[in-house]
């Protein structure tokens, strides 16, 4: 799985994806079912991100960090407008997204976030949208 952490993915695993914070923009990070890129903005409710991957394939995933410089993780997840073709289930602070089967094209989902800030003491709350492009 790929991890993000400030906006930049890295290795976990097999891969997955995380959603990024407004710190810097993501480097693609790939294997044999899932791509990802990431952008700034989530911290301000405008973040982006871009997922590809093939049909018939396992959930793509990945863990979402508040602070990501620190390893902090958010507590909640939530699901603000769910994918009309794939599902997203929630296992905090981890998220994955799996198309339906045989379907292929794109695809497109929202999440919002919050956890804690253990620097300055505060709760941070993330936004965005991630569009996924289904391959055959």
């Amino acid at each position: 799985m790929a991890v993000a952490r400030g906006g930049r993915l890295f290795t976990w695993g097999v891969l997955s994806w995380l959603v990024a914070l407004s710190l810097g923009p993501a480097p693609a990070i790939a294997d044999d079912h899932c791509r990802v890129q990431l952008s700034r903005g989530w911290s301000q409710g405008a973040g982006q991100g871009t997922m590809v991957t093939k049909k018939n394939v396992k959930a793509c995933g990945a863990t979402l960090y508040t602070v990501p410089e620190a390893n902090v993780v958010v507590e909640a997840i939530k699901v603000e407008s769910p994918p009309k073709n794939g599902t997203v289930r929630i296992e905090v602070p981890r998220f994955f997204y799996t198309p339906k089967r045989g379907f292929v094209g794109r695809d497109r989902f929202e999440l919002s976030a919050e956890g804690p800030d253990q620097a300055r003491g505060q709760r941070i709350t993330l936004k965005g949208e991630v569009t996924v492009q289904v391959d055959p």
